[in-house]
């Protein structure tokens, strides 16, 4: 199976590994690509994420 079948628009997850400032912060899923997600963060900030960097909660 592949990652981006794991994951899905709105949910919910947490960056454990980053090039950024954004380590351990929880964030809202915007888009899903075959290798990478677009995260919201509380901020309101979008970033993007590969599928190893953010685990689902």
């Amino acid at each position: 199976m592949k990652n981006c079948e794991l994951f899905n628009v709105g949910d919910q997850v947490k960056i454990v590994r980053t090039h950024s400032n954004d380590l351990d912060q929880v964030g809202t899923i915007t888009l899903v690509r075959p290798s990478y997600c677009k995260i919201q963060l509380p901020s309101g900030e979008i970033k993007n994420h590969t599928y190893g960097q953010f685990v689902k909660i």
